[in-house]
């Protein structure tokens, strides 16, 4: 049951526009940083996630940020599989979780950071670090 609420959560709330101060235990996916836990994302892209202590349960966990190339964004959508063949390239193998990636979706909603956020979703809910 909660899981299903935080599903219906992450998608409320599916992004706050740039800049906008978000609730506590809120963060834009893209300003994650490798090591911190949360609630995985329904969809891709931009999103707004919740941050969770990873000793606590939680669906996902950030390994890595991978910077993007500078100046005009590229599309994304034909991006989107080299960023995640990079983000796998990253990755060690663990059991039970996929390898997954947060990328912008255009240039106006990177706010000057061309990143990816890549992550392990976890196939159950976690109650450690992954690391």
């Amino acid at each position: 049951m909660v899981g299903l609420l935080v599903l219906a959560a992450c998608v409320v709330w599916w992004r706050q526009p740039s800049g906008e101060q978000l609730p506590a235990g809120e963060a834009h996916g893209l300003d994650i940083t490798a090591g911190q836990c949360f609630w995985s994302p329904t969809g891709t892209g931009e999103v707004d996630v919740l941050l969770t202590p990873c000793t606590e349960r939680h669906t996902a966990e950030a390994f890595a940020v991978l910077p993007l190339a500078e100046g005009s964004m590229p599309d994304i959508s034909g991006s989107y599989q080299p960023i995640l063949d990079r983000c796998q390239a990253a990755a060690r193998p663990i059991p039970g979780a996929r390898v997954q990636v947060m990328t912008p979706v255009s240039v106006s909603g990177i706010g000057g950071k061309p990143r990816a956020v890549c992550y392990y979703r976890f196939t159950a809910e976690m109650t450690a670090p992954a690391r």
